[in-house]
């Protein structure tokens, strides 16, 4: 999971004191015989080391939500839960690392998806969970076995503490575990994980979410060696992408494709994807876009950080929506500012699609100065387009590119926003 607002890190402590808080669950999922039938269910099976049923039992829940947890753009996608019960359940029966880790990592994703508080001593429970995990990793690592420190479980491990760093907001370790994974994955070959979608799919979102927040371009795969070829329609292109770079064009009008899908999917059950064509779509746009690089605020270049800025909440980021680091979002400030001040010749409709995706970005963050900044540009351009409502400039943004189910109520907030700050300026003239 990637995309935080890094600002400042706000690292968090494991042994840092828990505050004295009472255990309260508000969800009907603790509501329910369930879990105590799983855990009566699940105490004769043996696993990689002594947990606590109630534990297995969560995790076992989790497996059932998987891919609403996973995706942003989960109703869009089948949900395989007999494939993930496969992927992620059976290295808890043989790796006690994996099991210790999976054990606090899933109680995290509870406490913040469902605003669990939660005792004292479940919170001292979820360290010991925690240093168990550490101590048995790092002893693997050190051992020098490729075999063990390899292994697919050991990979899950380590993914499993980066995504529970990132969930408790210690993005410095985030971070760190994120490097480790990756040099791990590049010790055994990328191509080994190939058949396995699930834990591919997360080891992508890594390598990515770690070239987006850095400005850097990903590890694991060069620009020649991404094995996804772009998803193209035999549709006759727009003409505003004449003026691009072609290889940028061609990323846009896959991109294109794979929105259209979605919206697609997300009005009908039956049109719902596959976690392949997921995966398919996310390599080969992403790879192609962080491997280009051009002129400091030409067309290419804005264009460029637009559809990474766009794409990046769709394909890195789990079930909440969360835009690149300030790093890129300051990138992409500056590319907006350069590009605009030599007056682009570009069409109307292009020019309100880059800036509502900039509005996006810094809203997020919560900068009013940046809205300020940017918020008669984009006001003009719109009314240059014709657009006096929300409904008139949701409908320009779906005749270009745009996710309803991850964007409508964000946008319409940022579209109010900007009507609303300049209104206020109107009034004070």
């Amino acid at each position: 999971m990637r995309g935080k607002n890094r600002v400042k890190s706000r690292r968090k402590q494991h042994a840092d004191k828990p505050k004295a808080e009472p255990s309260v669950v508000n969800h009907p999922i603790w509501d329910s015989s369930i879990p105590r039938l799983l855990c009566s269910k699940f105490a004769a099976i043996r696993f990689a080391d002594a947990v606590e049923p109630a534990l297995i039992a969560d995790a076992v829940l989790f497996s059932s939500m998987f891919s609403k947890a996973m995706f942003l753009v989960d109703q869009c996608i089948i949900s395989k839960t007999s494939g993930t019960a496969q992927t992620w359940f059976p290295p808890m029966l043989f790796d006690a690392a994996y099991l210790h880790a999976v054990c606090f990592t899933i109680q995290a994703y509870f406490d913040g998806c469902f605003t669990r508080t939660r005792s004292v001593e479940e919170q001292r429970r979820d360290y010991v969970h925690y240093a168990k995990a550490v101590r048995i990793l790092q002893e693997r690592l050190e051992a020098g076995d490729d075999r063990e420190r390899l292994s697919d479980s050991t990979i899950m491990t380590v993914l499993a503490l980066s995504g529970h760093a990132y969930t408790t907001g210690d993005y410095e370790s985030a971070d760190n575990h994120s490097r480790g994974l990756l040099k791990l994955v590049g010790m055994r070959g990328v191509g080994a994980f190939l058949q396995n979608t699930k834990l591919l799919i997360e080891i992508i979102r890594c390598d990515l979410g770690m070239a987006v927040d850095g400005g850097s371009k990903p590890v694991l795969f060069t620009h020649d060696s991404v094995p996804w070829p772009l998803m193209l329609d035999s549709a006759s292109p727009r003409t505003f992408l004449n003026k691009l770079d072609p290889e940028l064009a061609a990323t846009w009008t896959a991109m294109s494709c794979f929105c259209s899908l979605l919206n697609e999917a997300a009005d009908n059950e039956e049109k719902k994807i596959t976690e392949e064509i997921f995966l398919h779509s996310m390599g080969s746009v992403m790879y192609r876009l962080l491997h280009q690089r051009f002129q400091k605020g030409s067309y290419d270049e804005t264009v460029r950080l637009g559809l990474l800025a766009f794409a990046s909440p769709i394909f890195l980021h789990w079930n909440r929506e969360e835009f690149p680091s300030h790093q890129f979002t300051c990138s992409y400030r500056e590319a907006l500012a350069m590009f605009y001040s030599t007056g682009p010749d570009i069409e109307r409709h292009e020019h309100v699609w880059l800036l509502m995706v900039g509005a996006l970005c810094m809203a997020h963050e919560q900068q009013p100065d940046d809205i300020a900044w940017l918020g008669p540009w984009l006001r003009t351009s719109a009314e240059l387009n014709g657009v006096s409502s929300w409904d008139d400039m949701r409908d320009l943004l779906g005749s270009l590119l745009w996710v309803g189910v991850v964007y409508d109520k964000t946008g319409k907030e940022v579209f109010d926003l900007v009507c609303q700050h300049n209104h206020q300026c109107r009034e004070k003239k």
